[in-house]
């Protein structure tokens, strides 16, 4: 037994761990994968030689500039290199590259004449010419063109074998696209089957329906990350990407709603979010000037990080909140912080906060999903109960609708003879015993598609679909006799009524009830009649 000071502790604690292990984890997912990608062999971060327009500077790699008009870079540097080794080329920005070496080009993408929309998130491997043993020197130009968008070569590229290279460069576009790729996918599943889910249940605006709308939303924005190499035009890409972005902003407008609902909180802090938000999408919408895009999206992603943070908010405050959740709440809070270091101290990384914050959904969506199992497995169970006789498993009355004529085609009522007696002699425990063991028998003499209903009392509906009459009371002669020889000592039998389903329910229940007293008296008269004979 806890004192209220450790009732206290234990769920903090619980909490504090959950953190910790958040960290941990985000740490060493974050440092293996950066590990795991870096620059290694022969690393080509100094002695760039960059040409601009006929210009010419000394330039050191990692390397952005924002361009105003159609250019093209030239990034030089003599090489060495040796037999079976290759270039890599990581976390480029344009919109065409080309690689040339000693004049002559090994390597290309896009087209620098008609610009493709952009390339970038992708890791490039460039095979060098060589012969079998000797090292070989030569002359390394990277052209990148653009056209109102920024040149970035974000990480420094670097010589390295062959074999290590191909490894390499898997590993990189697992990071940068494939890992991406899955939590797009997983989140767009799961966005679907919530808002499916809520339209099913005609629940316009639960929390299925918001977290849903949030997941396919993050997922579309998370694509923009995903749109390694594009072959549309520039005019096609920007309004492409102003539709993937704005995307974004809805998706966390969608996950704050989500949270409230959730929570079970009034709609008061979205409500006054979502001017801002839509404020914040028609204005990347309606921008012209692609030059100003980077700046605007700078300036207008204090919304998208702030409805996160109310939510994160939720997730480590709200009672209803499960421990596991401050999990994903330090995974999106750390992948924030991420982005607000590349922001503003330009440390790069893979792409984690986009991964995180898709992958965090999925999971909250899960979490959703099994909710809704759960309930609703209850809500069978409930409904099953409310249907259900608690004692023999037969139905009660309660199943009874008025479709059921049209369901089935014959009934059998039935009443156990005798039954008051046996009470009285045995009592009613064991009186409940032969409920159950003829409701057992019945159900042993039915099929699937039949119904047994105990009407009340000793009393039980037996409901028949595609039989007649004579093929109903061999039923019921099969049943009694089940009964009779289960019972032997006790004199149990049944009497029975059967009648063809043609009417209502009641009206057809109410000749059977006529024709199983009829039996009923007719076994009365001939043990009467037996009695006298034998007296």
């Amino acid at each position: 037994m806890f004192t209220r000071n450790e009732s206290m502790i234990k769920p903090v604690f619980h909490r504090l761990a959950y953190a910790v292990g958040a960290i941990i984890s985000f740490a060493l997912f974050y440092f293996l994968l950066t590990g795991l990608i870096k620059p290694a062999g022969q690393i080509l971060a100094e002695g760039w030689v960059l040409t601009e327009n006929g210009r010419q500077s000394a330039i050191e790699i990692p390397f952005r500039q924002t361009v105003n008009e159609v250019s093209t870079f030239k990034f030089s540097r003599k090489i060495q290199y040796g037999p079976g080794e290759g270039l890599v080329l990581a976390r480029l920005d344009g919109q065409a590259l080309e690689v040339r070496l000693d004049g002559d080009v090994i390597f290309s993408v896009g087209d620098p004449a008609q610009p493709t929309a952009n390339i970038w998130n992708q890791t490039f491997l460039v095979e060098l010419p060589s012969d079998a043993a000797n090292v070989m020197e030569g002359n390394l130009d990277i052209l990148l063109s653009s056209a109102s968008y920024p040149i970035d070569i974000s990480n420094p590229p670097y010589i390295i074998d062959m074999k290590s290279a191909r490894r390499r460069v898997a590993l990189a576009n697992l990071v940068y696209n494939d890992f991406l790729l899955i939590a797009i996918g997983a989140s767009l599943l799961i966005g679907f089957i919530l808002i499916f889910l809520s339209v099913m249940q005609k629940r316009r605006w639960s929390v299925e329906m918001w977290m849903g709308w949030a997941a396919i939303l993050a997922a579309i924005e998370s694509y923009d990350f995903a749109y390694s190499i594009s072959l549309g035009n520039l005019a096609f890409y920007f309004a492409f990407k102003k539709l993937l972005i704005s995307a974004g902003y809805l998706a966390s407008f969608a996950f704050l709603a989500g949270m409230e609902k959730y929570c079970r909180q009034k709609l008061a802090i979205s409500k006054s979010i979502a001017l801002p938000t839509v404020i914040s999408v028609l204005l990347i919408i309606f921008l012209k000037d692609m030059t100003r895009f980077n700046d605007l999206i700078a300036a207008l992603n204090i919304i998208l990080l702030l409805n996160v943070l109310i939510s994160i908010y939720y997730l480590v405050n709200k009672s209803r909140v499960r421990n596991w959740m401050i999990f994903l709440a330090v995974w999106l809070s750390l992948s924030i912080l991420q982005v607000l270091a590349n922001l503003f101290f330009g440390v790069t990384g893979p792409y984690v906060m986009q991964t995180i914050v898709l992958l965090s959904t999925a999971i909250f969506g899960i979490n959703l999903l099994l909710d809704f199992n759960r309930i609703y497995a209850e809500k069978q169970d409930l409904e099953k109960r409310i249907v259900m006789d608690t004692l023999t498993t037969a139905y009660n009355r309660n199943i009874l609708g008025k479709t059921a004529s049209e369901q089935y085609d014959v009934l059998i009522l039935m009443d156990l003879d005798n039954f008051k007696a046996y009470n009285d002699k045995h009592g009613h425990q064991q009186g409940d015993l032969i409920l159950i063991k003829f409701t057992e028998i019945i159900k042993n003499n039915l099929r699937h598609e039949d119904l047994v209903v105990r009407y009340g009392g000793d009393e039980f509906l037996v409901l028949l679909s595609g039989i007649n009459i004579p093929d109903a009371e061999q039923v019921a002669l099969r049943i009694r006799r089940d009964l009779e020889e289960a019972t032997r000592s006790d004199n149990l039998s049944v009497s029975y009524g059967i009648e063809k389903l043609e009417h209502s329910l009641d009206s057809d229940l109410d000749k059977a009830d006529r024709l199983m007293y009829a039996m009923k008296q007719a076994k009365q008269i001939q043990l009467k009649n037996n009695s006298k004979k034998t007296g």
